[in-house]
């Protein structure tokens, strides 16, 4: 029994790290809009804030369809989309349609 909840607690943090460090992961934010007008993406590595990185196309992970998007969270409660954190970040985007920057 302590074998298997070792092996999946190694799994799990492996997970983990590779969302902190970048590993390229996006997904759809499921308290979010169901037609994938919001999703949260991580890459952002701290250097700018969510803000800049949701309106640069968020690292070319957000659809070019979108036209433009906003930051409406970023991965941290008490970080708003305006400050960049000097590490990475998952910042959750919004379709705007008003342009790229």
């Amino acid at each position: 029994m302590s074998t298997t909840v070792i092996i999946v607690s190694i799994v799990i943090c492996c997970c983990c790290l590779s969302m902190i460090s970048g590993g390229g992961w996006y997904y759809i934010d499921d308290n979010k809009d169901s037609n994938k007008k919001v999703l949260s993406i991580e890459g952002n590595n701290g250097s700018v804030s969510c803000d800049s990185y949701c309106e640069g196309r968020g690292g070319g992970k957000l659809p070019d369809s979108w036209k433009g998007a906003k930051c409406v969270k970023s991965g941290f409660p008490n970080i708003p989309c305006s400050s960049g954190i000097g590490g990475p970040i998952l910042c959750t985007c919004e379709k705007t349609g008003t342009g790229w920057k």
